[in-house]
């Protein structure tokens, strides 16, 4: 099972005339595979955003996910992968606060309702396969 991950600009005002265009030229765009069952120590996170700033203890990866070229487009980063572990609530994590927020891309301007958080965190990644003797990908 894969997924189309597109880098989203999410704006809590309107966006910038242009940007679609502009920040689809800056980044690559990702496909995502789920991974294995690998369980690695829990590892007790910050994470400040936009929206808040929370406890978080990352569990396990689910998602890997590599640049890819889309309708033959450039791959600006080949290197650059992101590696999306599933997290759970540090305890007195406050409830998440729904919010209305716009996003501008390639697809277009889209506003839509956050309702709650997903609980997975990505982190950038250097990607290597069996036989592969050190070298990233």
């Amino acid at each position: 099972m894969t997924m189309l991950a597109v880098m989203l600009a999410a704006m809590l005002t309107a966006p910038p005339p242009g940007a679609a265009g502009e920040i689809s030229t800056l980044f690559d765009e990702y496909k995502c595979s789920i991974t294995g069952t690998t369980v690695f120590e829990n590892i007790e996170l910050t994470l400040v955003d936009q929206f808040e700033t929370t406890g978080a203890i990352a569990i396990r990866p689910v998602i890997i996910c590599n640049p890819v070229s889309k309708n033959g487009g450039p791959i600006n980063n080949p290197f650059l992968h992101y590696v999306c572990s599933q997290t759970i609530n540090a305890r007195g994590t406050p409830a998440f606060e729904q919010r209305t927020v716009t996003v501008v891309n390639q697809f277009g301007e889209h506003s839509f309702l956050v309702r709650n958080r997903h609980n997975t965190v990505c982190v950038p990644s250097l990607k290597f396969e069996d036989g592969d003797n050190g070298t990233a990908e």
